[in-house]
């Protein structure tokens, strides 16, 4: 396998087909686990930083031309949703955890695998460096959140059964035999096709 096929396959783990069934998993194991706190907190933090990013995207991507020194014509949507889905969620697990290097292991394993995804765009040549840092500090606003209210040990019980959820974008990836929903193409589309109708960034 090709270092460009494993890019590939990494970038696409940051892809919306991916990351909101991912989100929603999470989410729905948390009410069901009557963790439903956490499963609240957990929907508003992916759900303000996933409605962040589309609007960044639906102002740049008509209108990032007109600023062409910063380089900004489509914010990373895949590293903010790196962020917010894999570093969200070592956040929830550490915060199951009583061992100190547990949580430092997994918030490490988490952040370095969004950083990966973050970086394979640029590998990729998709986004510039604005770019993906922009969708980066967007999607670490979940964690933040996360690990501002979210209480420790909140539900030892759940520990194995969120364990599971990072399988989802795994089994939907394999299913699609390494194809994405290229969300961010129908963004764009609507972006400019917003932007026309206001007579905006022309």
């Amino acid at each position: 396998m090709s270092a460009q096929t494993l890019l590939h396959i990494l970038t696409n783990f940051g892809d919306q087909g991916l990351i909101l069934p991912f989100v929603l998993s999470v989410g729905a194991m948390l009410w069901f686990s009557q963790a439903r706190r956490e499963a609240i907190i957990w929907i508003f933090a992916t759900g303000a930083a996933l409605a962040t990013m589309l609007l960044l995207k639906l102002m740049f991507l008509p209108c990032g031309h007109l600023l062409p020194q910063w380089h900004l014509r489509s914010p990373s949507g895949h590293a903010a949703s790196a962020f917010i889905a894999y570093g969200g969620f070592a956040v929830l697990e550490a915060k199951l955890r009583t061992a100190r290097w547990q949580r430092v292991a997994i918030l490490g394993a988490g952040f370095l695998f969004a950083c990966m995804i973050a970086g394979s765009r640029l590998a990729l040549h998709v986004h510039s460096l604005p770019e993906v840092l922009l969708g980066s500090l967007v999607g670490l606003g979940t964690p933040l959140i996360l690990l501002w209210k979210i209480r420790p040990q909140f539900r030892r019980t759940l520990a194995r059964p969120l364990l599971l959820a990072p399988l989802v974008p795994l089994a939907l990836l394999i299913a699609l035999r390494g194809e994405t929903l290229h969300v961010e193409g129908h963004i764009a589309a609507i972006a400019v096709r917003l932007a026309a109708a206001l007579g905006i960034c022309a």
